[in-house]
């Protein structure tokens, strides 16, 4: 266990505040490639689904191989490197040409 800080050790914890201008983001929509999303599929595995009240084999989507245009049926999970999206049984996510996620219900 380390020692406890002496009377002649220190404890810094900088900090800075930034600001300026920058500029705006141009987000251009992409041409929507069409609903199949068996690319992005990276494997299956069960999964616990509260809907279902049981585990459900589930399929694995990489968020970066899935296309505009790409619908993600529900029981899926889509994983990405800074987010996981869980797509319950009776939902499907869409990709839409600005490359979100739009979860809805199954009709």
């Amino acid at each position: 266990m380390p020692e406890p800080l002496s009377p002649t050790m220190a404890s810094v914890s900088p900090a800075a505040r930034v600001s300026g201008l920058v500029q705006k983001a141009d987000f251009r929509a992409e041409p929507i490639e069409g609903p199949e999303a068996s690319a992005a599929v990276t494997g299956h595995r069960p999964v616990w689904m509260p809907e279902a009240g049981d585990h459900v084999e589930t399929a694995l989507y990489q968020r970066d191989l899935l296309r505009p245009g790409n619908i993600v049926p529900g029981p899926a999970i889509i994983d990405q490197m800074d987010s996981t999206t869980v797509v319950p049984p009776g939902m499907r996510a869409t990709v839409d040409a600005y490359r979100n996620l739009i979860l809805e219900a199954d009709q």
